[in-house]
């Protein structure tokens, strides 16, 4: 399947908040398999996302945030604001970046799904990877 980076990060949060719902066997069991299939884009993601951090001299923050400030002064500001500025753009082609993966879909029943809480958001990023019938 060919998507966006992004939209297989997307996919892959939704699917990893449906495995906590309760399922019967055969539908966990192809979830589950469905969540495996996304670990290698993933993990390219976070790879690549490491190697810009380095490459713009970004850190993050206890917080959750990113520096890529380091010092004190309007060089050290000039620096930092360029960096995040590659860093973004960087990040930006990173997500638009199209992956042909061969991911297996699953289906799941309508029924199945009846009464789990599951977001129209959360439906549009698994739309191809989760078929309902």
């Amino acid at each position: 399947m060919k998507y966006k980076f992004y939209q297989y990060v997307n996919a892959s949060n939704a699917i990893k908040k449906m495995m906590g719902m309760d399922f019967d066997f055969k539908d966990s069991y192809n979830l589950y398999r469905l969540a495996k299939q996304f670990d290698s884009v993933v993990q390219f993601g976070a790879e690549r996302e490491r190697e810009l951090l380095e490459k713009y001299n970004g850190t993050i923050t206890n917080d959750g945030y990113i520096n890529f400030t380091h010092g004190e002064g309007d060089e050290s500001k000039r620096a930092g604001d360029e960096n995040k500025a590659a860093f973004q753009k960087a990040l930006a082609e990173l997500n638009d970046t199209v992956i042909d993966e061969d991911i297996t879909p699953v289906c799941l029943s309508i029924e199945t799904m009846t009464g789990k809480p599951i977001s129209p958001n959360d439906i549009m990023a698994i739309d191809g990877f989760v078929l309902f019938k």
